[in-house]
């Protein structure tokens, strides 16, 4: 291993560069690749593994790492690396009807779930459009839902159309959440 700065857990660089302050520094970085591991939803022990998995790579690879990169970053790339890698090895394999049936479940939904959703989304969206104020409603109604251009709409209630066109605005941000 060529000599070089590497970081140690305190975020400090050691101008040693053996082996044993990188493996040291790297050791270091554990506790941290751990909650890691747990905040991308891995159980406590798939965290222990996937966070040795890490270690060992960055110590077979050491010789890859930069000096002017970050450890930490470098560790996480890794991690992030083992995470994918184990959820591709442990994703199960399907044969290709199945595939199919999948992704026409996915693409062509059954009529009555549509209907429904339909019939949900329209009460959902008159609640909503009955809160808010009658000038927004106003101007909503005509653009959005009778397809009236800004002039049209301006001129029928009688407002310029920059205020329709904020009035458009405050409505649908309010639509919005």
């Amino acid at each position: 291993m060529s000599r070089r700065a590497v970081e140690t857990p305190a975020g400090h660089r050691s101008a040693s560069g053996t082996e044993d302050a990188f493996a040291a520094a790297i050791a270091g970085h554990a506790g941290q690749l751990r909650a890691l591991a747990r905040r991308f939803g891995l159980s406590p022990a798939d965290a222990d593994d996937a966070v040795q998995e890490t270690l060992y790579r960055a110590w077979q690879y050491r010789a890859r790492y930069q000096s002017r990169d970050r450890l930490l970053g470098w560790l996480r790339a890794i991690l992030r690396n083992v995470i994918v890698d184990r959820a591709r090895a442990d994703r199960p394999h399907q044969d290709l009807a199945s595939m199919r049936a999948s992704a026409r479940a996915l693409f062509e939904p059954d009529p009555e779930s549509v209907a429904l959703a339909r019939i949900e989304l329209t009460d959902v969206l008159r609640r909503a459009r009955r809160e808010l104020p009658a000038e927004q409603r106003a101007v909503l109604s005509e653009v959005a839902i009778r397809d009236q251009t800004y002039r049209s709409t301006a001129a029928a209630l009688g407002v310029p159309i920059g205020t329709v066109m904020s009035r458009l605005h405050r409505a649908r941000q309010a639509l919005a959440g």
